[in-house]
Parts: C-alpha cells; sequence; structure tokens
C-alpha cells in the first residue's frame, strides 16, 4: 500500500470524513506493518534454526531447534490470520469510503474493480501465501524433529498431520472469515 490519496477539501463534514479516512488508512498500514515485521523475525530466527541444523550438534539440539521452528511457524500462521482480519475490515473501508466519498479513480482501487460492486481481491493476495509458507515450514520442522527422534514414518504420518489440520483450518475457519469480512463490508456502504 501506498500514501492515500488526498481527498477534496470541501466542508466540515470533509474535515471529518477525511480524519476518518485517514484514521483508516494509518490502521491498515499499522496491521499490514505488523505481519511484514513478524515474518523478518520469524526468517531471521528461521535461519539461525536451519544453521543448527546443519551443524554437527547432538541429534536432539537439532530436534528440539526444529520443534521451535515448527512452533514459531505454527504461530506465524496465526499471526497472520489474526492481524489479516483487522487489515481487510479498515482497508475495505478505507477503500470503499474513498470511492463513495471522494471518487477514487478505478485505477487505483484494489477490492472494488467497478465501483462499489464486490468482487475479489486484483491479484496474489500475500497473507494467504504467508499462512501457505508457515504451514509449510511447520510441517517440514515437525517432520525433522519427530524423524530425528522417531523415525520415517512417525515423522511423515505427523507432518502429514499437520499439514492437514491446517489446511482443513484455512478452508474451514479462515477463508470463509476473510470472505465474510470483505462481504460485510461491501453491504454496510451499499446501504
Amino acid at each position: 500500500m501506498s500514501s492515500p490519496p488526498d481527498p477534496p477539501a470541501d466542508d466540515e463534514d470533509g474535515d471529518i470524513l477525511r480524519d476518518v479516512y485517514e484514521q483508516y488508512w494509518l490502521h491498515a498500514r499499522h496491521v499490514e506493518n505488523q505481519v511484514w515485521s513478524y515474518t523478518r523475525m520469524w526468517a531471521l530466527v528461521l535461519t539461525g534454526i536451519f544453521t543448527i541444523v546443519g551443524t554437527d550438534l547432538p541429534d536432539d539440539a537439532k530436534a528440539a531447534a526444529a520443534l521451535f521452528g515448527a512452533l514459531l511457524s505454527l504461530l506465524g500462521f496465526f499471526v497472520v490470520y489474526s492481524l489479516r482480519v483487522p487489515f481487510l475490515a479498515f482497508a475495505l473501508r478505507t477503500e470503499a469510503l474513498a470511492i463513495r466519498e471522494f471518487g477514487l479513480d478505478p485505477g487505483y482501487r484494489r477490492f472494488f474493480e467497478n465501483g462499489l460492486d464486490f468482487r475479489d481481491e486484483k491479484g496474489i493476495d500475500i497473507p494467504e501465501i504467508l499462512m501457505l509458507v508457515y504451514g509449510t515450514v511447520a510441517a517440514g520442522m515437525v517432520f525433522f524433529a519427530t524423524y530425528t527422534w522417531l523415525g520415517f514414518v512417525a515423522a511423515l504420518g505427523t507432518a502429514f498431520a499437520v499439514a492437514v489440520v491446517l489446511f482443513l483450518l484455512y478452508l474451514t475457519r479462515i477463508r470463509p472469515k476473510f470472505t465474510e469480512e470483505k462481504r460485510k463490508t461491501y453491504d454496510q456502504f451499499e446501504e
């Protein structure tokens, strides 16, 4: 997201709307920055974990580091989910407000392609890709830790179970929540 376009200054109501618009925009940016901050920290710690796993340390130390990486990755999965909902709430409301009150040009629209007609987002949804990355790394780290302690068959079964649970959670709870938030904003501004 770049900086918000400047809405026209007309009257006192315009000042209030401009303040609301700015606060929604700033909150959406804040939430987006939180996701990227966690991702940067996670990547740094994961680099250290990969370094530990690639050394001559005892297998138990390597497995424990991998298990810690799995826990951080699971946390990242849920951090992205918990921050995505408020991001959608504020970003969608910001764009809907900009369309309705300030006549946002269609070229700058991210969520609403044609006026306030609801459409899925344009392009790739980076937070959903981050959730995929976090889930995959969590399953991989669980595989490594379990393989070290219990062997290949147990590791494959455990990692597969983690991946399936996260995928089903995404399909049954997370994705519908994202769509519900988009629909709720559309319905609110349709009135």
